[in-house]
């Protein structure tokens, strides 16, 4: 952690679990944490949760990670006020449980929108910041065992599973391409 210590970390889908618990982690050990998710409510309670039980600082943004916007809007508040984003963690999710063969066109695209492009977006944005700003930077996905095994899961996942294999690819893919550019 010492790394990072100082450092700016974008947390998306920061209002309940474990997106909730990475942002109070990382703002306890000594990093700027910027806390979006979509219930700003929650993220302001976050947000208090942690200035009140450990005099850290966390920057609750509502922020709907399907909407392109949205994530601009983000990474412009980081730049100006805390110098950009140094590790981002794509936390923010969507599951469904409806067997695909019920499931409307919505709730697929609701899906795709969040757990796949939201993360590709977030991800592309990440790179640009540290990029311009000649620094290393990390990308840390959290995902699902979807993304490993659907074959052996329970049925009505709709394409959740899809999704979290797209994140694996879309990952693997980032890597290469960061590689051939020899960045951090």
């Amino acid at each position: 952690m010492e790394r990072w210590l100082g450092k700016v970390a974008l947390v998306t889908g920061a209002s309940s679990g474990i997106g909730a618990d990475i942002g109070r982690t990382l703002a306890i050990n000594g990093m700027k944490v910027i806390a979006v998710a979509r219930r700003m409510e929650k993220l302001q309670e976050l947000a208090a949760d942690v200035q009140r039980k450990c005099n850290a600082k966390l920057h609750p943004i509502r922020c709907d990670v399907q909407k392109e916007e949205d994530i601009l809007e983000v990474f412009k508040w980081a730049e100006k006020h805390l110098n950009g984003v140094d590790v981002l963690i794509n936390n923010a999710g969507v599951l469904s449980t409806v067997s695909l063969s019920e499931e409307s066109t919505e709730n697929l695209q609701n899906i795709l929108n969040v757990n796949v492009l939201g993360t590709a977006i977030c991800s592309r944005e990440l790179i640009q910041s540290v990029k311009k700003r000649k620094t290393s930077g990390h990308i840390i996905n959290i995902s699902s065992i979807t993304g490993h095994i659907a074959d052996f899961l329970s049925t009505n996942m709709s394409i959740y599973p899809a999704s979290k294999y797209a994140v694996r690819g879309m990952a693997a893919t980032l890597r290469g391409d960061l590689a051939k550019e020899k960045s951090d």
